[in-house]
């Protein structure tokens, strides 16, 4: 237990909430909706988005939990993961599928008397052979962001209001780490997501292929690690 101020009990508590978004599922989700952005400014919604949700289920379950004295059932968190599991197995597997849609076709252009050379350009392979309209990639949208994170949430708000019980000294000062952690946690997703966006903006333009190749590998990334969380729990 922490024998000081809500100051020092929020400082820990934001600093492990930015350290819990580093753990693995955490970083296969942001990661993998961050690969479907457009911008810079994409990825912080849809990060951010997925941060607030994963961090309000946590503040409000863990509150909940902490003042009210709920108990937990033995067999929730084992559940709960095994949800996150699947969660992220569909949105690695969304993100393959959107991989595999997207073709590269190179097409060469001559500008005035200059030497001809080839541009390279994504079209949706079904755009060729179908009139039906694409799939909208709904990675991109801050709702599915959010409710994914609010489902990552379910399998840590237990865990987070134990440990509030453990460092806080009051159940005031354990809503002070609550809150904090949801802060720590949501600022880290943010800055998780941007970070991940970086080799999507290196691979970009002039390397369409290199951005595939990103998006396919953070599909796949996140399909394993899901797989492997709900593996875990069975």
């Amino acid at each position: 237990m922490i024998e000081s101020g809500p100051l020092l009990v929020a400082i820990y508590g934001t600093l492990l909430g930015a350290r819990h978004a580093l753990e693995p599922d955490h970083l296969a989700a942001v990661s993998t909706m961050a690969a479907h952005g457009r911008s810079r400014a994409d990825v912080l919604r849809v990060s951010g988005a997925w941060g607030a949700g994963h961090a309000s289920l946590i503040v409000i379950a863990g509150t909940l939990i902490t003042l009210l004295g709920w108990e937990i059932p033995r067999n929730f968190a084992g559940r709960a993961d095994t949800l996150v599991g699947l969660a992220l197995v569909v949105v690695g597997a969304w993100t393959l599928a959107g991989v595999r849609r997207d073709r590269i076709h190179v097409h060469p252009h001559v500008h005035g008397s200059q030497p001809s050379h080839a541009h390279f350009h994504l079209h949706p392979h079904s755009a060729e052979h179908s009139v039906h309209p694409q799939p909208p990639d709904w990675l991109r949208r801050p709702a599915a962001a959010y409710a994914v994170g609010t489902l990552h949430g379910m399998a840590g708000s237990g865990a987070a209001a134990a440990l509030a019980v453990l460092v806080a000294p009051s159940r005031t000062t354990a809503v002070v780490y609550l809150l904090s952690f949801g802060l720590g946690s949501l600022l880290g997703m943010a800055a998780v997501g941007a970070l991940a966006f970086w080799p999507i903006i290196r691979a970009s333009s002039r390397a369409v292929r290199a951005r595939q190749v990103v998006k396919g590998l953070a599909g796949m990334t996140s399909v394993i690690i899901g797989l492997l969380l709900a593996a875990s729990r069975l």
